[in-house]
């Protein structure tokens, strides 16, 4: 079993790799995102979700984004290699499919680590949570400059979509409960003595927390 990266230690490799405050923020946020829906799936309806994996697999997701958008490569092959370098094969393939999911892990019949991770990123519009119709619009507006691109960014919606029914189903919410969700999540571990606070304002207006187990991440 390998032996995965704390939250400071993830965050400290995000600052090795030059990775800009606007990028961080996002990541602690979508982390906040799949840790809270994480949370809630295992206390309400017993699923079996790792929060110790979703965890640095959220933080981690855009580690070679702003070095891909400089050398016009694919940050999430990017960033699979170079977490695979650091022996985090768990973390690498997530990281890989954060923005396009494998065929098998297209079934959402049984919810896995990496759909939370996948799905946390596409509900994070840099770092404020949003819609999927509002986050893919976005996400068409920037990138969508190709019939092929656009036609592929729909496909992905209608995907997310479909999975976004899976997840939020078994909890009987809407996924418009997402924002209470995560805000329920951060009150009610406010006071846990397992649970601390990582808080870091990023260049200026940049600041989120992070919620993590002291115990498994000291």
């Amino acid at each position: 079993m390998e032996s995965l990266p704390s939250p400071k230690e993830c965050l400290e490799i995000l600052r090795k790799q030059d990775v800009p405050g606007h990028i961080i923020a996002h990541s602690v946020m979508v982390a906040n995102v799949g840790l809270s829906i994480a949370r809630a799936l295992n206390a309400k309806c017993n699923f079996l979700l790792s929060e110790e994996t979703i965890l640095p697999a959220c933080l981690l997701h855009d580690v070679k984004k702003m070095e891909c958008i400089e050398r016009g490569c694919d940050h999430a092959q990017e960033g699979f290699r170079f977490l695979k370098a650091m022996n985090l094969l768990e973390i690498a393939h997530m990281v890989r499919q954060h923005y396009s999911l494998d065929p098998e892990n297209k079934d959402f019949t049984r919810i896995k680590d990496v759909h939370l991770v996948y799905y946390a990123d596409n509900r994070v519009k840099h770092n404020e949570i949003v819609s999927l119709d509002e986050r893919f619009s976005d996400l068409m507006v920037r990138y969508g400059k190709d019939k092929a691109t656009l036609a592929s960014l729909k496909r992905r919606l209608s995907e997310t979509k479909d999975l976004e029914r899976a997840i939020f189903a078994p909890l009987n919410l809407d996924p418009s409960d997402l924002e209470l969700l995560v805000d329920e999540f951060l009150s009610s571990t406010q006071h846990d003595p397992t649970i601390q606070y990582l808080t870091k304002a990023w260049r200026g207006r940049w600041e989120t927390r992070l919620p993590f187990s002291a115990t498994r991440h000291s």
